[in-house]
């Protein structure tokens, strides 16, 4: 499969791909600094984790108008009270768990998990080491 940072260089966007996509208008969320359940973490370790973040992207795109998180593992086991507190603190919009399906009107009452659909449910989404 080859080495990490091989393997990170096909799969993951780089600073510059990153920049570039913020600057053509597209929103981008954070999905946490090392991708850890944060559910398992004190608030004090959450709220490292996710203002670690928010800091890269920011140095990265400048300050969005919306921020936007996806939890790491997604479900409702993934994070808590803390988690949520945590994130409307920090002026996040909304977050996204892992359920698959689109969002309807009762969801908006519930923003800190919403469901979303992951790239890899569609037919040219799916990662290939090939």
């Amino acid at each position: 499969f080859g080495s990490e940072p091989g393997l990170a260089t096909r799969f993951y966007l780089t600073r510059e791909q990153i920049r570039e996509m913020a600057d053509g208008g597209m929103g981008i969320g954070s999905h946490g600094q090392s991708h850890t359940l944060l559910s398992h973490l004190d608030a004090t370790a959450q709220r490292e984790e996710i203002t670690e973040s928010f800091d890269f992207l920011h140095s990265l795109c400048g300050e969005a108008k919306e921020n936007s998180f996806c939890y790491p593992y997604g479900g409702d086991q993934a994070f808590n009270r803390d988690t949520v507190d945590i994130l409307k603190g920090l002026g996040v919009s909304y977050a996204f768990s892992v359920e698959p399906r689109s969002i309807d009107a009762a969801d908006l009452n519930e923003k800190y998990r919403l469901p979303r659909y992951d790239c890899n449910m569609f037919e040219h989404g799916t990662a290939s080491l090939g």
